[in-house]
């Protein structure tokens, strides 16, 4: 089989008469291991800590949402035992990412502690 992950990005801004309209369309990503899944939902506290992902040989994709209603989350690789943030997840706000497969990622929630989901897929 080819084309077992599909993903698709999109940003659009209305302000005024700046309104760009930004798109990747659809990319098709062949699967050539059946895995993934881990770790799911994890909690991240306000320490910086690692988010385990575990059962997945190559992790390729991840979904990861921040499902709290109040506080955001910030995440990123590991680099010396220290989180480097890159990605700000909002209350509520998901994004479709493409892993380094040997990276560690770790998490900080601002105030309190956030359920966070952390999907990872093999490739």
């Amino acid at each position: 089989m080819a084309d077992e992950i599909t993903a698709y990005s999109s940003l659009s801004i209305d302000n005024g008469s700046f309104t760009p309209v930004l798109t990747t369309g659809t990319l098709s990503i062949t699967q050539t291991t059946l895995g993934g899944g881990s770790p799911g939902m994890v909690k991240i506290g306000t320490s910086e800590e690692a988010i385990t992902i575990s059962d997945v040989t190559t992790p390729g994709w991840a979904f990861i949402q921040n499902v709290d209603d109040t506080n955001y989350v910030d995440i990123g690789p590991d680099s010396a035992g220290s989180m480097v943030p890159c990605i700000r997840l909002y209350p509520g706000m998901g994004h479709t990412i493409s892993l380094y497969p040997t990276a560690t990622w770790r998490g900080q929630a601002n105030t309190a502690e956030v359920n966070l989901v952390f999907q990872v897929f093999e490739v």
